[in-house]
């Protein structure tokens, strides 16, 4: 049989894995790929290497091996285990490099800078705060070049959207980016929303106008007029501006906050079922950052260790002892 046909048999702590020895040699500068390295753990009597080392986290170990240099983590090993296991095994720089891209580890704050983010002018104007922006400056160089024939009405409102800057906020605040993200993953249900209040305001008001017509002190003096109490009604607020004083139209009111209620109660489980979605990935996104940190602690650690403990191995071999005196 070929040497490199013949199979090799790994202990991990007494579960037994097989492989092939060529699939080994690929990377001989790891332990398992090194004849000599991993010869130190290779029992004679049972013809295996042992390591008593863990065990979920040598099928990501053995992985990397079969699948010509690709590592990934079992799902059931934590990342700092992991980390453990990539560095006894002699894997490689390049290995932990892959293994932290596809943890999540912030990398230097140099290559995350932006490179292409002025390239783009049309990406430029389809941000909504640039377009605020820019809106919110033309008062400023109107009056500035002396051009009074622009509205003061069309000025006033244009001042008005300064206050929509307000939202830049939404930068620095991970609460309100959940907010835009719930709302924008939710448009079908709150397009379905308002589409339901709108036919119930036609209704309603229509409804309410009907009833309260013979009325002559009625506060319905036409369909238009009802839109706005149908849209009191419906959203439960209750103004009393506007109230039904017939026995019809109060039975229509009583109608008009049932059915406010139900339009508006069915679509809030799907949006805050999508608020809940978008939560929970930031906070897992969140807690994916911080383990990257704690681990690079450890490694660290570790590494110092590993130092101090082959210096104080240099400096006892170095050292004489003293014969005892007869």
């Amino acid at each position: 049989m070929d040497e490199g046909e013949q199979r090799v048999i790994i202990n991990i702590a007494g579960l037994r894995f097989e492989t092939q020895l060529k699939t080994l040699n690929q990377f001989p500068e790891t332990l398992l790929g090194d004849p000599e390295k991993r010869m130190r753990y290779f029992d004679s009597m049972r013809n295996e290497y042992f390591f008593d080392r863990n065990r979920p986290s040598f099928d990501g170990i053995l992985y990397y091996y079969q699948s010509g240099g690709k590592i990934r983590r079992p799902a059931n090993v934590p990342i700092d285990v992991f980390a453990d296991e990539i560095t006894f095994y002699e894997l490689g720089n390049e290995a932990m490099d892959q293994f932290r891209e596809d943890e999540g580890f912030i990398k230097d704050p140099e290559t995350l800078l932006p490179t292409n983010d002025f390239h783009s002018k049309a990406a430029f104007f389809r941000n909504i705060m640039n377009i605020i922006d820019i809106v919110s400056i033309i008062p400023y160089f109107s009056e500035l070049n002396g051009q009074q024939n622009m509205s003061l009405a069309i000025l006033r409102i244009i001042r008005l959207v300064r206050v929509f800057r307000i939202f830049k906020l939404s930068r620095h605040s991970k609460g309100l980016q959940i907010l835009g993200q719930t709302l924008k993953a939710s448009m079908r249900e709150l397009g379905l929303l308002i589409f339901f209040l709108f036919i119930g305001v036609i209704l309603f008001s229509s409804a309410i106008y009907f009833a309260e017509v013979d009325e002559p002190q009625s506060h319905f003096s036409s369909i238009p007029d009802g839109f706005w109490w149908a849209v009191v009604t419906m959203t439960t607020v209750g103004y009393g501006d506007m109230c039904p004083t017939t026995l019809g139209g109060k039975i229509v009111g009583t109608l008009c906050a049932i059915a406010g209620v139900l339009t508006i109660a069915l679509p809030v489980p799907v949006i805050v079922s999508n608020f809940n979605y978008f939560y929970h990935r930031e906070t897992e996104n969140e807690e994916k950052q911080i383990l990257p940190r704690e681990v690079e602690k450890i490694l660290t650690s570790m590494a110092a260790a590993s130092g101090s403990m082959e210096s104080l191995n240099k400096t006892n071999g170095g050292c004489d002892h003293d014969k005892p005196r007869k």
